[in-house]
């Protein structure tokens, strides 16, 4: 087994070994296992995340009509829904659906279409048009997906959506899967025109047979587990050409590249600087000064920038990137990554793929995830219980090329000064969640270099009323009680000023807690809300509803709980402990959001700009070579309109991106992901 292999945070080889083999396009498959005319039929799926059964799927079918249950358990969280679906033929024609989604919060949506008159309520909106668009639910199932594909194919491969846009369903391969000594022909469907990347589901005899998110979740029929890891590996190749067509967005000039007549963003002084030409050769940055100055050299390509300003390359310090995040990271001028917990291989082969140009996609850290055994172990099967193992799976994500290790809540406190000790020797950094049995303070004198999350400094003033740090008690604890904590009070200032003293860093992921505590069902995010309007119809109902329930009477509360958090950053920055800005959800967009916030708890747009550039190289020791706008750095650049230093919503106003010397268009990468964006890139008009 490589060490690779022992990092795997995701079902691949997880199951028995088996008979399993996938062929080509084939009639042979068996057929569709229909019920009897007028007998209930009951199918059963299993749904995994990462590598434990995590919930179940059940599926009724009395002639017309289907009843679903699904349910998930993710820690705490997780959804409880029971879903009622009425088909005429491939159409569906009435939709209910109860329970609870994802945080507990209650799901009541419902669709009827009655030839005429298409109808639909849920806790984002109620709407109504006339018939013959699809409606895509805010609370789906796996089997949603599958009834989309049926209705998208009746159609002839695209309908519009209810009530915008247009989708569209594309067959990626037909296979025989064989295991148990049975086979069965299942195809693979891509959706587009939902999201930000194609919605890929494995269907049988036009029913779903498995859902699969590659890095993630895994859904598939009861007593068909054994192939996840077999369709999984051909999802991720359906994907990837996906990917390899994106890449031809990329402009590779082999001419050196002005920027004349620019802002030039000074990410050690925190200002800008005007009346700037910048020269790139290759992937190097040649020179910088006053255009009166700077001689363009002949054949150069020259890009205006009257009114923008370039700045280094954004650092979003707290992802988990997914193979299609690399275009909105490139699109929101984000040019590195510290990727904080994810499959091993995925992510090796990613980083790799993204550094060769063989798909688009920023320059990638690794931190790699430890947690202990327990019911609410993280998102990963990396677990360890005994100092031999703690100390080899360190050794081994050291071997692979990580810099960073993330402990996560269920680690034993004994074990936590040995992974310590072990990553430093290494020369790794440590980071993660304080372990439950931890509070911050025993974190910070154990060695911890840094803390993911606001929160897990605010449970420190709250102990006595915090319940388990690890699931979603610390959400509800946070919201009821952060406001009232005192950070004036000589116990936070003792706690900021050890902070200092430690250089111990802090990402406080301030976008995550401002939609878990603020977000209201029906309201677009407030992380997304300058944005929302873009994006695809069902990307834009997913943002739209809601984070935590909250009591109303308890809403003025958790969002003054919200303002202690940005109080809290401000004192941190104030006080000189150094921040890094990550986002820990969707890409691109939600780093801009995170800016605004950082400027929201009293930092200067400038300062909060050095954090996200400079501030995030140093932290990496990435310093030399990114970080600034110097000759001889690494030619890692944002072109936006406006000035994000004195504005910084301009920081959204993406105009090109640059990654070693290699050019993107924000609007054209936008436009291939289904978002529009407002600003025309200079690259396109030639």
């Amino acid at each position: 087994m490589t060490n690779a292999s022992r990092l795997r945070l995701l079902p691949r080889g997880f199951l028995p070994a088996c008979a399993v083999a996938l062929a080509g396009a084939s009639a042979c498959g068996s057929p569709s296992r229909a019920p009897r005319s007028g007998a209930p039929h009951e199918v059963r799926f299993v749904q995994w995340i990462t590598q434990r059964a995590a919930g179940r799927l059940t599926v009724v079918t009395d002639g017309r009509e289907q009843r679903i249950t699904y349910q998930y358990d993710h820690g705490s969280l997780g959804p409880r829904l029971e879903e009622r679906v009425v088909l005429d033929g491939d159409r569906v024609v009435v939709r209910t659906t109860r329970g609870l989604d994802y945080f507990k919060s209650p799901v009541e949506e419902e669709l009827r279409d009655d030839g005429a008159t298409l109808t639909w309520r849920n806790d984002v909106e109620r709407g109504s048009q006339p018939s013959g668009a699809i409606y895509p639910p805010v609370q789906a199932t796996p089997v949603d997906a599958a009834l989309l594909v049926r209705e998208l194919l009746a159609a002839g491969g695209a309908a519009p959506l209810a009530p915008s846009g247009e989708a569209r369903v594309t067959e990626i391969e037909r296979s025989t899967i064989r295991a148990r000594g049975e086979r069965r022909e299942v195809i693979l469907y891509a959706v587009t025109g939902l999201g930000l990347a194609p919605d890929h589901v494995w269907l049988e005899g036009g029913t779903l047979f498995a859902r699969i998110r590659p890095g993630w979740m895994s859904l598939v029929r009861e007593g068909w587990e054994e192939v996840l890891p077999t369709l999984e590996t051909r999802q991720l190749a359906a994907a990837r050409e996906h990917e390899r067509r994106l890449a031809a967005l990329a402009r590779r000039v082999d001419a050196p590249v002005a920027f004349r007549d620019v802002r030039v963003f000074d990410a050690r002084a925190g200002r800008t600087v005007n009346g700037q030409t910048v020269v790139v050769r290759g992937d190097r940055i040649e020179q910088v000064g006053p255009s009166g100055k700077i001689a363009i050299p002949g054949g150069a390509l020259v890009i205006d920038g009257t009114g923008r300003t370039v700045l280094p390359g954004l650092w979003d310090m707290h992802v988990h990137v997914a193979s299609i995040d690399g275009g909105a990271h490139l699109a929101a001028g984000v040019t590195s990554v510290r990727d904080l917990a994810n499959d091993t291989d995925m992510i090796l082969e990613l980083r790799a793929a993204w550094d060769r140009g063989e798909r688009i996609g920023p320059r990638v850290i690794l931190g790699g995830i430890i947690d202990g055994p327990g019911p609410l172990t993280g998102p990963t099967k990396v677990v360890v219980d005994t100092e031999e193992d703690a100390v080899a799976t360190v050794a081994r994500y050291a071997d692979l090329g990580y810099e960073q290790i993330k402990i996560y809540g269920s680690l034993h406190r004994d074990l936590v000064p040995v992974i310590i000790h072990a990553a430093h020797e290494r020369h790794l950094r440590v980071s993660g969640h304080v372990p439950g049995e931890m509070t911050a303070t025993e974190a910070v004198r154990a060695g911890f270099d840094e803390i993911q999350h606001a929160d897990m400094l605010l449970l420190d003033f709250m102990r006595d009323v915090a319940g388990d740090t690890r699931d979603t008690a610390r959400f509800t604890a946070i919201g009821k009680h952060a406001a009232g904590i005192d950070l004036q009070s000589p116990e936070a200032r003792a706690f900021i000023a050890l902070l200092r003293e430690r250089g111990t860093v802090v990402d406080p992921t301030l976008t995550l807690f401002e939609w878990i505590l603020t977000s209201r069902p029906g309201q677009p995010s407030p992380r997304y809300a300058a944005v929302i309007d873009r994006w695809p119809i069902a990307l834009q109902r997913r943002y739209r509803t809601g984070g935590l329930p909250v009591d109303p009477e308890l809403d003025p509360r958790f969002r003054a709980s919200f303002g202690k958090m940005l109080e809290l950053v401000g004192l941190l920055h104030r006080a000189g402990v150094p921040l890094v800005v990550g986002t820990d959800t969707l890409a691109g967009f939600t780093l801009h959001r995170e800016l605004e916030l950082y400027v929201a708890a009293g930092i200067p747009a400038g300062e909060a700009l050095s954090i996200a550039t400079l501030g995030a190289a140093r932290v990496m020791k990435r310093e030399r070579e990114l970080g600034t706008i110097e000759p001889g750095k690494l030619a890692d650049l944002v072109l936006v309109d406006g000035d994000p230093s004195a504005q910084i919503s301009d920081i959204r106003n993406t105009a090109l991106t640059m990654k070693g010397g290699v050019l993107f268009a924000p609007d054209a990468i936008y436009a291939a992901l289904g978002v529009r964006h407002p600003v025309r890139s200079p690259l396109r008009t030639r």
